[in-house]
């Protein structure tokens, strides 16, 4: 009968845990590098092809966005975002140097993560979610494109972590960072809950509550009034929501941005569309959205839970910013082409990823317990962030800002990882 003694020791210590960090990071920002080389000088491409010509509109004019013109566009689009990139415009004639600042930024959001890491789970927790995160094919891509995705997470998570600190300066500028976030999307608001959480366990009294409070109203103030005084309209954010709505509650919808509002035959489609004013376009389309799903409900959950799967369905959202035959399911649907070849590619490119999606749910299994924790109110941001993206059209680059907590979690459920060992008998005496 074999009495050896055994002892459980956890398979990957703390030093392991920092150097894969730190290398994987270091590769991460080689490979970054890399893709900026390889992309510099690239026409901007889908949306970001956009962005460009709004800030190209205004800097060709002499203002700032919105322009005269915006009042009958489509929609008013982030307004600090386009002025964020008509000053690049104006400094630099392109968009060129955008991913250097991209690449800064990517390296703030890496920091953040670890920062969140380490004061929401452990040391070692946060060094395993920035090698983890490191690793993505969506962050190498990230740094390329003229997008929203960075700036948007650098300010949205960069309010979290001043939510952290308890000084005076720390509570207005999370105010600050919160409201700038929603002047490029108003998704920020999923991060709200997690942010009063924060400020709860950290103690904070009702005057810092106000305080970030009336921080952000201000920022909110500021930037509607700008724009009023530009257009006549009160905008402080993206006005897309009914645009965005209607892409996925009309007769030819996908769950995909798949246009509508140039054929005739659709329900969302207006008459005397040059006419209307972007506020007229987007309560019109909210209105026949909503309308259209009283009347299918049935079609409209089934596309909702589809845009669910198709949300997290691969890492390469940021590939149609690069690469011009570059598409999802729908847009090959529409052209006639067979989508097999282009899934395979991406799923090829995805496999990291799918095992970070396997690895953080099989810890949120087993560490259950610990989801009633400030671990498990990480997790809010995706859940929240998750539900009320699939209300509307979705792509795959939607989830890139709702990825970190499902990082920290397998970097998490690594941490638990054991393995046995002989036990060390004591010397006898």
């Amino acid at each position: 009968m074999d009495n050896t003694k055994y002892s459980k020791f956890p398979i990957i210590s703390e030093s392991m845990a920092r150097y894969f960090g730190l290398g994987a990071f270091a590769l991460c920002v080689v490979i970054q590098i890399c893709y900026i080389i390889s992309f510099w000088g690239m026409p901007p491409l889908s949306d970001c092809y956009t962005h460009f010509e709004l800030a190209d509109y205004c800097r060709q004019h002499g203002e700032w966005y919105p322009a005269q013109k915006d009042i009958y566009h489509i929609y008013i689009l982030a307004p600090t975002l386009i002025n964020y990139y008509l000053v690049q415009l104006r400094l630099f004639g392109s968009f060129d140097f955008n991913s250097i600042i991209n690449l800064l930024m990517a390296c703030v959001i890496t920091y953040e993560i670890w920062y969140i890491g380490l004061k929401t789970f452990n040391r070692k927790t946060a060094w395993l979610a920035v090698g983890i995160w490191s690793l993505l094919y969506s962050t190498w891509t990230s740094v390329v494109p003229a997008a929203t995705e960075l700036p948007f997470l650098v300010l949205a998570l960069g309010g979290v972590c001043l939510c952290y600190r308890r000084s005076w300066w720390a509570v207005i500028l999370a105010g600050v960072f919160i409201a700038l976030a929603n002047t490029i999307r108003p998704l920020v608001v999923i991060f709200v809950p997690w942010a009063i959480a924060v400020m709860y366990v950290n103690r904070y009294n009702v005057m810092r509550y106000l305080t970030a409070a009336l921080a952000a109203l201000a920022v909110v103030v500021l930037v509607g009034t700008m724009v009023y005084a530009k257009i006549g309209y009160f905008v402080a954010q993206s006005s897309t929501g009914g645009l965005n709505l209607g892409l996925t509650a009309n007769s030819a919808a996908t769950g995909n941005n798949v246009v509508f509002y140039a054929n005739p035959e659709n329900e969302m489609y207006i008459d005397d569309f040059d006419e209307r004013t972007f506020a007229e376009k987007d309560s019109i389309w909210k209105a026949r959205a909503i309308e259209w799903i009283k009347e299918n409900p049935g079609r409209y959950t089934k596309l909702y839970f589809f845009k669910l799967a198709a949300l997290y369905s691969h890492d390469t959202g940021f590939d149609g910013y690069l690469y011009k035959n570059s598409m999802g399911y729908s847009s090959a649907k529409v052209q006639g082409l067979s989508y097999w070849p282009i899934f395979f590619k991406k799923v090829a490119k995805s496999i990291w990823y799918y095992l970070v999606l396997i690895g953080a749910t099989v810890a949120i299994i087993v560490r259950r317990r610990d989801l009633l924790s400030m671990k498990g109110m990480v997790l809010t941001v995706t859940i929240l962030g998750t539900a009320a993206t699939a209300l509307f059209s979705v792509m795959t680059r939607y989830h890139y800002p709702l990825m970190f907590p499902i990082v920290l979690w397998c970097g998490y459920g690594l941490t638990f990882l054991q393995k046995k060992r002989k036990a060390t008998a004591k010397p006898a005496d």
